[in-house]
């Protein structure tokens, strides 16, 4: 994925990655597509490409709203954190970051909460 942003960025374009990534912040994928580093035993070490950032934690304002993505329509989970990101290059300028983790009259319209960010584009 950080191969495909470095080509399609041109080193210079502002690229917003979202999605349903299934692991959290401490797992091997998440460390290595925020990482400068891969640390993949023989298969990417020498690879060098621009990380990716978690638009949560360069929000210029405070993260606002839920602290878990996934809610399984309300069951019980043992998922405590986000699972679900936006991830931005060093070209997006993220103002604010959401997690909508509201029903509607007790209701849940998926088994995920919305993930919402102002950004602007930086040139």
């Amino acid at each position: 994925m950080r191969k495909r942003v470095n080509e399609y960025s041109g080193g210079y374009l502002p690229i917003i990655i979202t999605g349903d990534f299934n692991f959290d912040e401490n797992a091997d994928g998440y460390k290595i597509l925020t990482s400068g580093e891969l640390e993949m035993e023989d298969l990417i070490s020498s690879i060098e490409y621009d990380s990716l950032l978690n638009s949560q934690h360069i929000s210029e304002k405070p993260h606002y709203g839920g602290k878990i993505t996934f809610n399984a329509f309300g069951k019980k989970t043992d998922i405590e954190s986000p699972i679900d990101f936006i991830f931005v290059n060093k070209y997006v300028k993220v103002l604010s970051h959401r997690v909508i983790a509201d029903t509607l009259e007790g209701l849940y319209t998926s088994d995920h909460f919305p993930v919402l960010v102002d950004i602007h584009l930086k040139r």
